[in-house]
């Protein structure tokens, strides 16, 4: 395989190391790369690459390099006996010139270009590139296994395709074309900010201990998946509905979905049709990481540590699928638990009636709330930062009527202090301590 593009190599190590929380702006992370690649140039003096890399930077050649071919070209003249002459400026030259070989080959039309590739690289989240994107991704759910498997294809040859002909315009094996070469390099940052893009999707969707053994093989502990839920990044302007995110766990030896007091639960059918989706997408994921991408990785960053970084999401994205698809397969409503109503503190005898009235006036028209329970023996008072009282609070559970039974969510209530000792009516407040869980 032709030799990595030493600037992808350094902008796949800035990309992959970046939390999934940060902004990726390929632009900044280029530039980056870029100096990077002047430094190393100068000081191993690599002259081919450095001159393609100065004439892209827009740079003139350096001092030592001058007095280099100024020497060279002296010396051959003398041998000839003719009379030395200053060398051509690169104001009478192509800076494009290739450096090697007089014979170059063209370069020859390339495979496909896919449309994400074309475009001009994200600047800043939520540009329309970084939309575009967004739009790309999350059509994975919905698109088939042959459909997913013929991107990535398309995807693979061309950014093999765009590597190698860089490569070859660098080494002066092929004519320099340098809207060819912007171009190119264009096409390969997109690339990269697309599949980070995906990769870091599967670090919002898993938990895995990753380890690679000596021999190579790949295995994973603490095993936590996330599904059924609508994300944050989904495209604007498409339809938001609200709902649930379950943790899949396992569970004497089976996958099972959990809510979030980490016990197992049952999804609804329009829940488990996006955990369907879910398990689609993570597929849809896999295959666009097969093959070239982890070639690709690998060696662009066999030095630095990061070669496993695409390998990382690919295992990923495989574990997601048969984990959450069990899951799905054991989703059943004998999976429920339900425990003894919560037992009431000594605030609950005096308050109850007006907890549920505040519950029922703040949160009813959202909720059959069909009781409270205070579970408080006493009140918290909150104070200011000079001690003085701002509210008193109390803590219990709402008793809600949901599809498959009674439900006891925790909840909150307070008095609001007006001074001289005297608090104000009794309020819903905010969420309690401890987990929501299924009563009898």
């Amino acid at each position: 395989m032709k030799r990595i593009r030493i600037a992808l190599l350094f902008l796949c190590a800035l990309l992959v190391a970046a939390p999934a929380s940060a902004q990726l702006n390929i632009n900044s992370l280029k530039n980056k790369a870029k100096n990077a690649i002047k430094q190393e140039v100068a000081k191993q003096k690599q002259k081919a690459s450095g001159t393609v890399i100065n004439a892209v930077e827009g740079n003139d050649k350096s001092a030592d390099e001058k007095t280099d071919k100024n020497k060279t070209t002296a010396t051959e003249e003398k041998k000839a006996g003719q009379q030395t002459t200053t060398p051509p400026t690169s104001s009478s030259t192509s800076i494009f010139a290739n450096p090697t070989k007089e014979d170059a080959k063209p370069v020859p039309a390339g495979p496909e270009v896919p449309e994400l590739l074309t475009l001009e690289p994200s600047v800043y989240k939520n540009d329309a590139t970084d939309a575009f994107m967004d739009g790309v991704v999350w059509s994975l759910r919905d698109l088939s296994q042959e459909e997913a498997k013929a991107m990535a294809e398309k995807l693979s040859a061309r950014a093999e395709w765009d590597n190698e002909m860089l490569a070859d315009m660098d080494s002066g094996e092929r004519q320099m074309d340098p809207d060819l070469f912007r171009q190119l390099e264009k096409e390969l940052s997109n690339w990269m900010y697309f599949y980070v893009k995906i990769g870091e999707l599967t670090n919002f969707y898993t938990s895995l201990t990753l380890r690679k053994d000596a021999n190579g093989e790949w295995t994973y502990q603490n095993p936590s998946f996330t599904t059924a839920m609508i994300e944050a990044v989904m495209p604007r302007g498409e339809q938001q509905t609200e709902t649930n995110s379950f943790r899949v766990l396992p569970k004497d030896g089976k996958f099972l979905f959990h809510d979030s007091s980490r016990e197992p639960t049952y999804l609804d059918e329009d829940e488990l049709d996006i955990a369907k989706k879910d398990v689609n997408m993570m597929w849809n994921i896999a295959w666009l990481f097969e093959g070239f991408p982890l070639e690709w990785c690998r060696a662009a960053n066999a030095t630095n540590g990061l070669g496993d970084q695409f390998d990382k999401y690919h295992k990923q994205a495989l574990a997601f699928v048969p984990s959450v698809q069990e899951a799905i397969n054991a989703n059943s409503l004998d999976l429920l638990v339900f425990h003894p109503m919560p037992k009431g503190g000594s605030m609950n005898a005096s308050l109850k009636a007006k907890a549920l009235a505040a519950e029922k006036a703040a949160k009813g028209k959202d909720r059959n709330i069909l009781d409270v329970v205070i579970t408080s023996d006493s009140w918290s008072i909150e104070r200011n930062p000079a001690g003085n009282p701002v509210r008193r609070v109390i803590y219990g559970y709402s008793i809600v009527q949901l599809k498959h039974g009674k439900r006891a969510l925790p909840v909150s209530w307070a008095e609001e202090h007006q001074g001289g000792g005297n608090y104000g009516a009794l309020h819903a407040y905010g969420v309690g301590a401890g987990g929501s869980y299924y009563v009898k």
